[in-house]
């Protein structure tokens, strides 16, 4: 076997880690992705709490936000709230309307209106929250 075809246990694993944190970044979360239609609905039903993520595919603290719900996930689920996010790039009509401005922020829905989520974006904070 030709010298050059040999690759070392270190760049095999680097490669493979490399190839698996892409995958998990370009990989969408397992909550619902809003249109303007489905937006409407989502933020109208006053009979049960959700969350929306205002994200881009490729903003950092989106994906971060987006990680940190899909962590939270079931817990929030077992408790009936409803999960989804915006895409920006997609549906910029939706961030102009709702004057988004820094992607990755959190809204709740209560009672059919949008709150601003002010506390710290971390899985212990939401799911204290959400238990109030």
């Amino acid at each position: 076997m030709p010298l050059y075809l040999l690759e070392d246990d270190q760049v095999r694993s680097l490669w493979r880690y490399s190839r698996s944190t892409t995958a998990r970044r370009f990989a969408s979360p397992n909550f619902a992705s809003l249109t303007p239609d489905s937006y409407a609905l989502f933020v109208n039903d006053s009979s049960s709490l959700g969350v929306v993520v205002y994200s881009q595919a490729w903003d950092a603290l989106s994906q971060t936000t987006e990680q940190i719900l899909e962590e939270v996930q079931d817990v929030l689920q077992a408790r009936g709230v409803r999960l989804a996010r915006v895409v920006c790039s997609d549906w910029p009509e939706i961030c102009d309307a709702e004057d988004i401005r820094e992607y990755g922020q959190l809204r709740l829905v209560i009672g059919g209106e949008l709150v601003p989520w002010t506390g710290p974006t971390e899985t212990k904070a939401l799911v204290r929250a959400i238990k109030l």
